[in-house]
């Protein structure tokens, strides 16, 4: 199937501090992600993941990021949106990364089923195996990106929101063998507080054990976990040795779960993260 490329429109983008300036949405590539759904009687079948290509200026091959989506929320009508999240590419693709995201199993216009609706359960153990079943995913992503080469995915960022952020974490933690540069964190999430199981904290505390440069963006005054647990959250990754640069960002929004829809909120401080990491602004 031909590539197809959308054309961008017009937004205000803010770069830095009180600048706005008029930016292109950026263009990206629809690519189709090939992996295997399992069926009755233990029998797969072949399915494709829906999948947004960004691709920066420059010289190829380029740094990678892979950026994972979040849940539906409950919210039944979500499941076949598909997030291309054109705000964190235009902050990855001026510094000359490509960015790729997927859309899970049953998200988007994915195939196979969502694994993920589980009913907003508390239980660890149904948790995880959505967990397991999202990291197949992410794998089925990277061997793609493997494919192409013009991405170098010796060179990789792993990022996400919300249940995506912390399929970030975890997922950096399950896979040592990658070389990551750096993972992004906003929002990060499997269950609420409503429930008992600290499914959260000992998720993201398990990424502290792998040696990488990560940033958790959380807003305050989010409807689904609350300061405290926020700031346990970090806790308890800086408590197991990671290497972290966390930020619980003031805001006036209804919902702080949806920080990274603000990027005036958060320009200012993944900036230099990555300064530091050596990939300043190019373009």
């Amino acid at each position: 199937m031909p590539a197809v490329r959308l054309l961008a429109i017009f937004i205000l983008f803010a770069f830095s501090g009180n600048e706005a300036l008029a930016q292109q949405l950026p263009i990206w590539e629809q690519v189709w992600i090939p992996t295997k759904e399992k069926e009755l009687f233990g029998r797969e079948s072949d399915v494709r993941l829906d999948a947004a290509l960004y691709q920066p200026q420059g010289t190829a091959p380029y740094p990678l990021v892979i950026w994972n989506h979040g849940s539906t929320g409950g919210d039944a009508s979500f499941a076949k949106v598909s997030a291309r999240a054109p705000h964190i590419a235009t902050f990855f693709l001026s510094r000359g990364f490509a960015m790729l995201v997927p859309m899970r199993r049953g998200r988007g216009s994915s195939g196979g089923y969502d694994g993920e609706t589980d009913g907003g359960s508390c239980d660890f153990g149904r948790s995880m195996a959505g967990i397991e079943r999202a990291m197949a995913d992410i794998d089925a992503a990277l061997a793609y990106a493997k494919t192409r080469e013009n991405l170098d995915t010796s060179r990789l960022v792993i990022g996400g929101i919300s249940r995506g952020g912390l399929l970030s974490v975890a997922y950096t933690a399950r896979r040592p063998e990658l070389r990551v540069l750096a993972v992004v964190n906003f929002s990060g999430g499997w269950t609420g507080d409503r429930c008992a199981s600290d499914t959260n904290g000992a998720l993201l505390q398990s990424g502290g054990a792998k040696n990488v440069p990560m940033i958790f963006l959380y807003g305050g005054r989010d409807a689904t976990y609350s300061d405290e647990s926020i700031r346990r959250y970090a806790a308890g990754f800086e408590k197991s040795g990671g290497i972290l640069e966390f930020q619980l960002i003031k805001n006036e929004l209804r919902n702080g779960h949806f920080l990274s829809s603000e990027p005036k909120l958060w320009l200012p401080l993944i900036t230099p993260f990555f300064e530091k990491l050596g990939y300043p602004r190019k373009f």
